[in-house]
C-alpha cells in the first residue's frame, strides 16, 4: 500500500546528526509516510547507527536495508507498516542521493530533508492539508530558521530577513513569476519543499553534474509547475563546518553553468515568459571574475572574458586587462571597487 508522503533524506558521513533528522520526521503528527534514507557512500558509522537504533523496535518501524539501490525485490517487500528504508550506494553527491530516493519513492507527495537538519512539529500535516485543498499546487515550500551546532539561533526567519512576503511573491498563496524571482533571489529552502511526484515527469530529476543542484532544480521546476508558499516555519537548518554550501568557488562557477544550461536547453520556454538570460549570465561572469581576482587570476580572466563576449562593458574590460599586469594593479583596482 502506498504512503501519502515519501520523505527523502540523503546522508553522507553525518552519523552524529542523522537520527535527529529521522526523529523529527517520525515525531510529525501526520503518520501516513515513509522515510527513505539514502547513504551516499558514507565512511563513518552511519549504517551501524541506524541499524542498531531501529533494530530494537523502539518505534513501530520496519527497517528495510537495500545495499544496492537497484535491488527492486527488497523495495517490493514494503508493507503498510514500513516507514524506514535504508539504501546504500557509491558516492554520487547530493543530487545522486536524492535521485535514488525519488526513484524508490511510492508516495503521492515527495518531501526533502538533509540529514543534519530538522523539521518543525506539524509541518507535514499542514503541508498535506494545503496540497489536498488546492489541487493546482504542484510544489509547496515555507520558511526556515538557522541554528549553530551549539543550539544558538543564527537566523530566526529567512523570510523575515530577506523580505519574502506577499508583496515579494505577488499572491497570498502562489508564487507569481516564480522563475524571474528565483533569478533575483534563491528563495526556496530545500528542507521545506513538498511536491507532487508527477512534477518529476515534467521537470526531470536533479542534475548530478551541477554543484548547486537544488537551485537549478527549483529553477527548472518553476518553468513547468505551479509553485506555492507558506510563511510558516517548517525547517531548522544546521549551520555547521564542512557543509557543502561553504564551497564558494563551486557556487560561483555553478551559477554560470546553470544559467548557460537553461539558456541552451529551455530557450523556447524562456522566450514564452519573455525572459532573456544574457544579462544574468554576463552579471554572473563578472561577479565571479571579481571573486577570483587576486587569488586565481587566470580563472578571473576567463570569467571577465566570458562576460565581455556577451556585451561590452568598460569596467569589465579594465578588470580583464588588469589580469595581465600582475597583482599590484589588481589590488589597486580592488581598493577602488571597495
Amino acid at each position: 500500500m502506498e504512503s501519502t508522503v515519501s520523505v527523502i533524506i540523503p546522508t553522507y558521513n553525518t552519523a552524529k546528526y542523522v537520527l535527529e533528522a529521522i526523529d523529527s520526521v517520525l515525531a510529525q503528527s501526520y503518520k501516513d509516510l515513509e522515510i527513505i534514507v539514502v547513504d551516499d557512500g558514507s565512511t563513518d558509522n552511519t549504517y551501524e547507527v541506524i541499524k542498531q537504533y531501529y533494530a530494537n523496535n523502539i518505534r513501530d518501524v520496519q527497517l528495510i536495508e537495500v545495499i544496492n539501490p537497484f535491488e527492486q525485490t527488497k523495495l517490493a517487500e514494503r508493507t503498510q507498516r514500513t516507514q524506514l528504508i535504508y539504501i546504500h550506494q557509491e558516492n554520487r553527491g547530493r543530487a545522486g542521493a536524492r535521485n535514488t530516493g525519488i526513484r524508490a519513492a511510492r508516495g503521492k507527495y515527495l518531501a526533502f530533508l538533509d540529514s543534519d537538519d530538522l523539521w518543525t512539529p506539524g509541518k507535514l500535516a499542514k503541508q498535506v492539508d494545503i496540497m489536498d485543498g488546492n489541487k493546482n499546487i504542484d510544489f509547496l515550500f515555507g520558511d526556515k530558521q538557522r541554528f549553530s551546532d551549539d543550539g544558538t539561533i543564527t537566523i530566526s526567519s529567512m523570510f523575515t530577513e530577506k523580505g519574502y512576503d506577499e508583496n515579494f511573491f505577488g499572491d497570498p498563496l502562489y508564487v507569481r513569476n516564480a522563475y524571474k524571482k528565483l533569478l533575483q533571489e534563491p528563495y526556496i529552502p530545500t528542507g521545506t519543499v513538498i511536491m507532487k511526484k508527477g512534477c518529476f515527469d515534467r521537470s526531470g530529476l536533479f542534475d548530478e553534474t551541477i554543484y548547486v543542484e537544488d537551485f537549478e532544480f527549483w529553477l527548472r521546476s518553476a518553468l513547468f509547475n505551479n509553485l506555492a508558499y507558506s510563511t510558516d516555519l517548517w525547517e531548522l537548518e544546521r549551520d555547521r563546518e564542512g557543509s557543502g554550501s561553504k564551497n564558494l568557488k563551486a557556487v560561483y562557477l555553478s551559477r554560470i553553468g546553470i544559467l548557460e544550461k537553461h539558456e541552451r536547453e529551455f530557450g523556447d520556454n524562456l522566450s514564452e515568459l519573455n525572459i532573456d538570460l544574457n544579462p544574468k549570465i554576463r552579471e554572473a561572469c563578472t561577479n565571479s571574475g571579481y571573486f577570483f581576482l587576486g587569488n586565481e587570476t587566470s580563472l578571473a580572466r576567463e570569467c571577465f572574458k566570458k562576460s565581455l563576449s556577451r556585451g561590452l562593458d568598460v569596467r569589465t574590460l579594465i578588470y580583464w586587462l588588469s589580469t595581465f599586469f600582475g597583482t599590484s594593479l589588481i589590488k589597486k583596482l580592488q581598493r577602488l571597487r571597495n
